[in-house]
This record gives structure tokens, C-alpha cells and sequence, in this order.
């Protein structure tokens, strides 16, 4: 139990972990990419502003007349931060245009012709785009007698503390997420260890509550339930033999445990005849499988157990009840237990007689397969038999009920 409590530990500590770097890569990006969207916007308002600025103290509307002085006016601002500006009229006529003489010029000019429509920031009025290390701003402003377009270079100093403050936020939203991640897995764990103790009570009492049915069939039928104890382990080694799955398995528990189930409707007079049946006190004794069926179908834990508790007095060749199922139209499971439920009957001792000798018992089932059995599974059987009869039969109810529970256990990880 403790081994399955630090793999469920372990297996939520790693689910909690990718989760946490999911949430938090996601988070970062979204973060950042509405950031670097922010940085942008602040780019461009300060780009607007610096040229308006610009313009003004510059008092351009006087210099329009002048286009020496205009074309002066212009060369001066480019000699700093704005790269390239170019004045146009109401008509969409350029009225001038300066170009800084800074190497990266001509790349800035071309890179912004490339750039593409989804790189705008608000509308195709303003775009923001970089070349190596550096950011730009691409602006067109209306003026008074027109608009101009404008490059500007965000300054390094600024554009580094832009960036900064990006990244620092990002990193405070990632470490967020991480922080809440760990504050949350010691509340999660207990909570989901609630919800695994409440599971494994839940798992217990259904298993208790088969133990008891199995019990109370084997006492009212034969007042021994050895008999169920030792058919439920001879059937789980016979179908590990062949190997059947886990869940597999624990259909074959299930209905091995509750296999003569429907017993329970049969009249005292038939089930407790000490001597043979007639024809039809047969016809009723055959019907407890399917008496047995109906019970288990109504409670959901114990349905898988129906192939068992209906199909076990099926035989091979087609004659056994009640449908007259034949060869592997007979469900594995029933098949499985077809032959350890006779293997038990004829190995044991019963009150009407003495237990087979091991040889007389093999030599039955052997004449059986394909008629009664299997041949498949008796030929996997056969050599089991000796070490599975050494092994459970001369145990007292108390140590084969423990050896039971211990199978139980190891596949429904009670």
C-alpha cells in the first residue's frame, strides 16, 4: 500500500510539474507578446510626440514657402535619432524628404518595404520593426498641409529599460504561476489522498462484501467454502498461465467468488437432496446460473462477473447448460473455470465422498477435453494441477482465506 501511495505521490508531482511549465510557458508568452505589444504603443506615442515636437518648435508651416529651409530643417532632425522623414502636401505630393546618411539607412528603407501587414501596431499608419538589436518605429502623421513619414530609432538606453521591464514582468508572471504551483501540490496531494482512502474503503467493502457472498453460497450449499477459496486461486493461476490481463483477472475473481450465486434460489429439498436428482428437480437446480445472472447484473461492481456465474456449466462439445454454448462460443473466463471447479470437485473431500488420487482425477479431465474442457486450456492445466493441489489443498479455511486475500489484494490494489 505505501509503494502505491508514493507512485500516486509521484505520478501527481509530475502531472502538477507539467502543468505548472504548461501553464507557465503559455502565461509567459501571452504575457510577453502583450508586453512587447505595450512597448510598442509607448514607442510610437513617444516617436508622435517627439516630432510633433519637433515640428513645432521648428515652425515648419513658415518654411514650407522656403524649400532650402525646409530641406535644412529636415536634414537636421535625421542627423539624430530620426532616420528618415518626408514631408508630403493635402495632394499626396512630397514637398521634401531627408534621409539620414547612417549605413543601416538603406536596410531600414528596404526592411520596412518587406515588412508585413499584421506587424502594425494600431493601423497601417504606424509599424514597428527591428534590425539586429535595434527597434523602429514607422509613423505617418497628419500635419496641417498634409502628413509626413516618419523613422524613428528608439534610443538603446530606453529601448533596453523597454525591454527589461518586459522581461521582468514575464519572469514575475512565470514564477507566479510556479509559486502557486507549489503552494497548491501539498493541498492537492491531501485532498487527492481523501479521495484515494475513501476509494480504497470503498474497493475493501465490495471485496468484503464478495468474500461474504461467497461464503454464504459455499455454507447453504455444501457448509464448507474451502471449496470457493480454492477455486478462485486454482482458476487466477490457470489464467496467469495462459496469460490473461489484469482486469482480466479480476472478472475472473469476481466471478469465481459468487460462481454458484444463484443457489440461492433453489429450494432446500433440491440443493440439500442427499441423493440423486429426477428429471425435473435437475431442470430446477439448472436454473440457478441463470437465477445467478439476474442477481449480479443488478449490482454494477459484480457484473463482469456474469460470464462465470452464467456459461460455467457450459461444456466444449455443445451439452452442457443452460444455452448449449459450444467451443469458444463459451466465454474464456467460463472455460477457465469449467475445469477447475471439476479438478476441485474431484481433488477434495466432499460429505457424499473421499478426495480422487491425483492420477485418477488428471485422467478424467484428459478424457474430458473437447468434450467437457477445452483441450487448449487442459493441455496448460495438466501440468499445473500437482503443484497447485500441493500447494492449496491441505490448507486449513483460515490460510487458504489468507492466500485468497493476498491475490485479492495484489490485483485490486486494495
Amino acid at each position: 500500500m505505501k509503494r502505491i501511495v508514493q507512485s500516486v505521490s509521484q505520478q501527481l508531482w509530475k502531472s502538477i510539474t507539467i502543468a505548472t511549465v504548461l501553464v507557465s510557458i503559455i502565461t509567459g508568452l501571452g504575457l510577453y507578446f502583450y508586453e512587447r505589444e505595450g512597448l510598442e504603443e509607448r514607442a510610437i506615442e513617444m516617436t508622435k510626440g517627439l516630432f510633433q515636437h519637433a515640428f513645432q518648435q521648428g515652425d515648419v508651416a513658415q518654411k514650407l514657402s522656403d524649400k532650402q529651409q525646409l530641406q535644412a530643417f529636415l536634414d537636421r532632425l535625421v542627423q539624430g535619432q530620426f532616420k528618415y522623414i518626408e514631408l508630403y502636401d493635402q495632394q499626396g505630393q512630397s514637398l521634401a524628404e531627408s534621409v539620414s546618411k547612417d549605413d543601416s539607412v538603406e536596410e531600414i528603407l528596404k526592411s520596412y518595404k518587406k515588412q508585413e501587414k499584421e506587424n502594425a501596431v494600431h493601423d497601417e499608419g504606424y509599424l514597428t520593426y527591428y534590425i539586429g538589436d535595434d527597434m523602429y518605429v514607422q509613423v505617418f502623421l497628419p500635419t496641417p498641409y498634409g502628413h509626413a513619414e516618419v523613422v524613428y530609432e528608439v534610443p538603446q538606453a530606453i529601448y533596453q529599460n523597454m525591454q527589461s521591464t518586459l522581461l521582468e514582468s514575464v519572469l514575475i508572471a512565470v514564477l507566479s504561476v510556479f509559486l502557486t504551483a507549489l503552494i497548491l501540490y501539498p493541498l492537492v496531494k491531501r485532498l487527492v489522498g481523501k479521495i484515494e482512502k475513501n476509494e480504497e474503503e470503498i474497493l475493501q467493502s465490495n471485496v468484503d462484501m464478495l468474500s461474504l457472498i461467497g461464503e454464504a453460497i459455499a455454507k447453504r450449499d455444501s457448509d464448507t467454502d474451502e471449496h470457493n477459496f480454492r477455486v478462485t486461486l486454482y482458476a487466477l493461476k490457470l489464467a496467469e498461465a495462459v496469460g490473461l490481463s489484469v482486469p482480466e483477472c479480476r472478472e475472473l475473481i469476481k466471478g469465481a467468488f459468487v460462481h454458484d450465486i444463484g443457489k440461492i434460489a433453489i429450494p432446500d429439498a433440491i440443493l440439500l437432496k442427499p441423493g440423486k436428482l429426477d428429471d425435473e428437480e435437475f431442470a430446477v437446480m439448472k436454473t440457478h446460473v441463470s437465477e445467478g445472472a439476474d442477481i449480479v447484473r443488478e449490482v454494477k461492481w459484480l457484473q463482469q462477473a456474469q460470464d462465470v456465474v452464467l456459461y460455467h456449466h457450459e461444456k466444449y462439445d455443445g451439452s452442457g447448460y443452460l444455452q448449449g454454448l459450444k467451443g469458444e462460443q463459451i466465454p474464456l473466463m467460463a472455460r477457465i473455470f469449467a475445469i477447475v471447479d471439476v479438478f476441485d470437485a474431484l481433488s477434495s473431500k466432499r460429505p457424499y465422498k473421499d478426495p480422487f488420487p491425483l492420477e485418477k482425477t488428471l485422467s478424467i479431465l484428459q478424457e474430458s477435453s473437447g468434450s467437457h474442457f477445452d483441450p487448449n486450456l487442459i493441455e496448460v492445466f495438466i501440468p499445473l494441477a500437482p503443484v497447485l493441489l500441493n500447494t492449496y489443498n491441505e490448507l486449513s479455511r483460515d490460510a487458504l482465506k489468507q492466500a485468497l486475500m493476498e491475490e485479492v489484494q495484489r490485483y485490486f490494489k486494495v
